[in-house]
C-alpha cells in the first residue's frame, strides 16, 4: 500500500510534508496489531462492495485513532486515501474510465488542503462528504461535481416542467484553484447532462444548487465581473433557508478558518471577505439559496 500511496501523492501533487504525515501514520497504525486488523479489514469491506455502509467503516477509524494515538481527521482520510486504489477497480468494472476515477477523487486533496488551513491537520473533518466519491454516488467532471437527487420543488420555465420528487442533477463547487469561469462550468454542465443522461427519459434535464454561494445577499457584494456572480444568474433562486441568528460558524468555507466570535479576526485581503465582515459585524444572518435551471 506505501507503493500504491507514494504513485497516488506523485499522480494528485500533494503536498511533501502531508506525504511524510499519511505514510508514517500508516507505519504507526500497521504497527499494531489490532489497529492494523480494523484499517485491513476496512480496506476488505470497501473491496468487496463500493456501496458498503460507511458508518462503521469511520467508527472503526475512532478505535484505530485511539490505539494508534493519531488524530481521527488523519485517520480518517488516510483510510480513504487507501480505498481509491480498490476504487479505480470499481471505476472500471462499471464501465468508467481511469479520467473520471482522476477527475472525481480530486476532491479529496481540495479537502486536505481545507482541512489544514482550517484545522491545521493533515486529514479532513468531512469525510463523510468524501464517501459519496467511493460510493460511486457523486462525480468530478472538470470544475464541478454531480449526483442525481429528487427536485425539492415544482417549476415551470419555457415550456418545460420538473415536479418534486422528479430526478435533477446537483451541483457541488469544491474548493480548486481553477476559476469559476462560465465555460468551465459550461463543459462540466455537458458533460454531467450526457454522463446522467438515462435518468431523464421522461422528464428535462434540470440542474440544482443548495449553497451558500447562491445567497442573495452575495450581489450586494459582488462586482458584476464577479465568476461567482456570473454562476449565480445561471439559476433561479427557488428558496432561501436562513441559519440562526448569530449563527456564522459556516464561514469558515469564505475565511479558511473557523469563527472565534469576532469578526476582527477574519482575513480581509479581497473586497468580499471585507464585504462579509460588515456583514457579520452588524449582525446581519447568513444561509443558502437552492437554485435551477433547465439544460
Amino acid at each position: 500500500m506505501k507503493t500504491y500511496l507514494a504513485q497516488f501523492f506523485e499522480k494528485f501533487d500533494y503536498p511533501e510534508d502531508s506525504r511524510e504525515v499519511f505514510i508514517k501514520a500508516l507505519d504507526k497504525i500497521n504497527s499494531n496489531p489490532k489497529s492494523k486488523e480494523l484499517f485491513n479489514d476496512n480496506l476488505k469491506l470497501y473491496k468487496r462492495n463500493y456501496n458498503c455502509d460507511f458508518v462503521p467503516v469511520f467508527e472503526a477509524c475512532d478505535e484505530i485513532s485511539y490505539i494508534s494515538d493519531i488524530h481521527e481527521y488523519t485517520v480518517k482520510f488516510l483510510q480513504l486515501l487507501c480505498m481509491t486504489k480498490h476504487a479505480l477497480d470499481h471505476y472500471i468494472a462499471e464501465g468508467y474510465d481511469e479520467k473520471l476515477w482522476y477527475e472525481t477523487m480530486l476532491d479529496l486533496k481540495y479537502k486536505l488542503i481545507e482541512c489544514k488551513l482550517i484545522k491545521h491537520i493533515d486529514g479532513t473533518f468531512v469525510y463523510r462528504w468524501l464517501s459519496g466519491f467511493l460510493k460511486l454516488s457523486r462525480f468530478g467532471f472538470g470544475r464541478l461535481q454531480f449526483e442525481i437527487v429528487e427536485c425539492k420543488y415544482n417549476y415551470t420555465k419555457d415550456g418545460k416542467t420538473i415536479n418534486t420528487g422528479d430526478p435533477v442533477i446537483n451541483v457541488h463547487i469544491p474548493r480548486s484553484e481553477t476559476p469559476l469561469t462560465p465555460e468551465s462550468c459550461e463543459d462540466a454542465y455537458s458533460r454531467a447532462a450526457e454522463f446522467f443522461k438515462d435518468h431523464f427519459k421522461s422528464t428535462p434535464v434540470a440542474f440544482v444548487c443548495s449553497s451558500w454561494l447562491l445567497f442573495p445577499d452575495n450581489r450586494n457584494y459582488l462586482g458584476e465581473k464577479s465568476n461567482i456572480l456570473k454562476f449565480m444568474n445561471s439559476f433561479d433562486i427557488l428558496g432561501v433557508d436562513y441559519y440562526n441568528d448569530g449563527d456564522y460558524s459556516q464561514m469558515w468555507r469564505l475565511f479558511d478558518m473557523d469563527y472565534t466570535g469576532n469578526p476582527d479576526d477574519l482575513p480581509g485581503d479581497t473586497s468580499f471577505r471585507r464585504a462579509y465582515k460588515e456583514h457579520i459585524r452588524s449582525g446581519k444572518p447568513l444561509g443558502t439559496a437552492y437554485g435551477i435551471f433547465f439544460k
